[in-house]
C-alpha cells in the first residue's frame, strides 16, 4: 500500500507546476527526460512453431507514472545538485594551477625567418618556472556563450562558473533526498523479500 495519499501522478503533475513557474528551460528538460520513455527487449515467438529461434527486437516505450516521476526527479537533481559539484570540482582542480606572469617574448632574428618554412613565428621561451605565481588560490572560470566565429552577434555574456559552499551544497542535497522520500511510491518491505 502506498505510504502518501495522492498519486505519482499527482505528484509529477505538481513537480512540473512547480517548476515551470520558475524555470521553463528546466521544466522542458524534464518533459524531455519524461517523453523520451525507455528501451525494452521484446521477443517473438511467430517463428517458434516451424523449428525456427525466437526474434527479440528492441522497443521504446512510455515510463509509467512512477518512473516518470524518477526521471523528472533525477533531471531535477542533475541541474540543481549534479552540475554545481561539477562546478566546485573543477575550481578547486584549477586552484592547483599556476599561472605565469605575462612576458613578452624575444623574436628571432629576421634572417632566420628566411629558413622557416611554415607560417608560425617561432619564440624563443625563456624559462618560467621559478616565476609562476597564483598556486592555491581560486581563479575565475568563464566559458564564452557567444563565439568570435559567429555571423550575427547577440553580445551575450560569457557564462561564469561560480562554486558553492559546502554548507549550501549539503542543504542542496539533504532537500532532494526530502523530495525523494516524498515522492517513493513502492511498497514497504519492512525487511522481507518480495
Amino acid at each position: 500500500m502506498p505510504q502518501h495519499d495522492y498519486t505519482a501522478k499527482q505528484a509529477l503533475d505538481l513537480l512540473f507546476q512547480k517548476i515551470e513557474t520558475k524555470s521553463p528551460e528546466l521544466a522542458a528538460r524534464m518533459r524531455n527526460a519524461v517523453d523520451a520513455g525507455k528501451d525494452i527487449e521484446m521477443e517473438t515467438d511467430k517463428f517458434a512453431g516451424r523449428g525456427k529461434n525466437k526474434h527479440y527486437y528492441r522497443k521504446n516505450v512510455p515510463f509509467t507514472s512512477d518512473e516518470a516521476l524518477k526521471a523528472a526527479l533525477d533531471v531535477l537533481q542533475s541541474h540543481l545538485l549534479e552540475s554545481r559539484m561539477l562546478v566546485n570540482a573543477a575550481h578547486e582542480q584549477f586552484k592547483q594551477v599556476g599561472l605565469a606572469p605575462p612576458r613578452k617574448n624575444e623574436p628571432l632574428p629576421e634572417k632566420d625567418f628566411e629558413k622557416q618554412l611554415s607560417l608560425s613565428i617561432k619564440m624563443t621561451v625563456t624559462p618560467l618556472l621559478e616565476e609562476i605565481v597564483d598556486r592555491s588560490k581560486p581563479k575565475n572560470i568563464e566559458v564564452e556563450v557567444e563565439t568570435e566565429t559567429v555571423q550575427e552577434k547577440r553580445n551575450l555574456p560569457d557564462l561564469e562558473f561560480i562554486p558553492l559552499d559546502d554548507k549550501t551544497l549539503h542543504s542542496l542535497r539533504q532537500t532532494i533526498e526530502k523530495l525523494k522520500m516524498l515522492t517513493e511510491f513502492g511498497d514497504k518491505l519492512y525487511g522481507h523479500p518480495r
